[in-house]
């Protein structure tokens, strides 16, 4: 896993791919439905990931790694999670 920088102090681990720019440069895709959002009183939040049924099977055994940042103004990162993997299923 490579770990890209976000901020002195911050780091952000995930592989810097196709997949990371995809996520970075169109967080309003379908398929990321809330990947940007507020946090509710108790700092918690959800993200979901909606994988189409017409996707292409191919993609089956691929491992998508997500980890989150949180930011109380834009452009200053406050914490970056630990990153965890998912892999899709058939």
């Amino acid at each position: 896993m490579e770990y890209l920088a976000v901020t002195v102090g911050q780091r952000f681990a995930l592989n810097l791919d196709a997949y990371f720019m995809l996520t970075l440069n169109r967080p309003g895709f379908s398929a990321f439905g809330s990947f940007r959002g507020m946090m509710d009183g108790n700092g918690m939040a959800t993200a979901t990931l909606t994988i189409p049924p017409s996707a292409d099977p191919t993609l089956a055994g691929i491992t998508l790694n997500h980890a989150y940042l949180s930011a109380e103004v834009l452009g200053f990162t406050d914490f970056t999670s630990n990153a965890v993997s998912l892999t899709l299923l058939p």
